[in-house]
């Protein structure tokens, strides 16, 4: 089995996956709102956008290996 089959290539696919599905739910204003300990839409945009990028990064490092 190559180097990616094992623990690493699953943290890099869960981290991947997680990434980016967290990163579209924060970065959607209609379903966090003001509810997640009070944050602002600003705040709350730039924890997606940061997540979504994390997200991204993952996979294809995942994809790029596997």
């Amino acid at each position: 089995k190559g180097r990616w089959h094992g623990l690493e290539g699953k943290a890099a696919a869960i981290i991947g996956i997680g990434g980016i599905l967290l990163g579209l739910f924060f970065l959607s204003p209609n379903i966090t709102g003001n509810v997640i300990a009070g944050a602002s839409t600003k705040s709350t945009s730039l924890i997606g956008a940061a997540l979504f990028i994390i997200g991204l990064i993952a996979s294809l490092t995942w994809v790029k290996n596997r």
